[in-house]
């Protein structure tokens, strides 16, 4: 099986807990790609979708990981998806699926909300992917928890909660390790 990995905002493939993970994954006898997503200060929302759709070769055999701005990007893949075989599954980490207004966030990230002016249609979502774990946050700072709440009903998901602010790492501090999504995938806690 072959896990995908999409960054959220100022994110890279190096930061956070995605080398960890990767390797953890590796270990169980994954593959692994952490994607390098145009523009990560700045994104644009097509831009990501068309990177994602084309690092995802061979769907039935391909996980979706995102981290927060990542996960609405994977969500617009799978509702645009039109393979003939469905996602096995989707991680969502810090995520969100629907715009919302959040005081203690940048101007800059209330701007990039904009990525959700269209609804996302969650009927066809979840008719693309097989099964949804949200993992989410009672502390966190960008993404409120009622939103990670209302997306995991969404998409009928499995809804993990941790207290691990906004899931990241700052010159090797906060969550450098995420156990959580190593237990959604294999079903092995560690």
């Amino acid at each position: 099986m072959h896990v995908i990995l999409v960054h959220g905002l100022v994110g890279s493939p190096e930061n956070h807990w995605f080398p960890w993970l990767r390797k953890e994954l590796e270990k169980r006898g994954y593959t692994t790609e952490a994607l390098k997503l145009p523009r990560p200060a700045l994104p644009a929302r097509e831009d990501w979708i068309k990177t994602l759709a084309a690092a995802v070769k061979d769907p039935a055999n391909t996980i979706l990981i995102g981290h927060s701005l990542g996960c609405p990007t994977i969500l617009y893949f799978l509702e645009r998806y039109q393979g003939k075989e469905k996602i096995p599954q989707a991680v969502l980490v810090a995520g969100f699926g629907r715009k919302f207004l959040n005081p203690q966030v940048s101007h800059l990230q209330q701007k990039l909300l904009h990525w959700l002016e269209d609804d996302l249609d969650f009927a066809r979502i979840k008719n693309n992917c097989r099964s949804f774990t949200c993992i989410c946050s009672t502390n966190d700072p960008l993404v409120p928890y009622e939103e990670a709440v209302w997306l995991a009903k969404q998409l009928d998901a499995e809804l993990v909660t941790e207290r691990k602010l906004h899931f990241m790492s700052v010159a090797g501090q906060g969550t450098t390790e995420l156990p959580s999504v190593v237990q959604a995938i294999t079903g092995e806690k560690i």
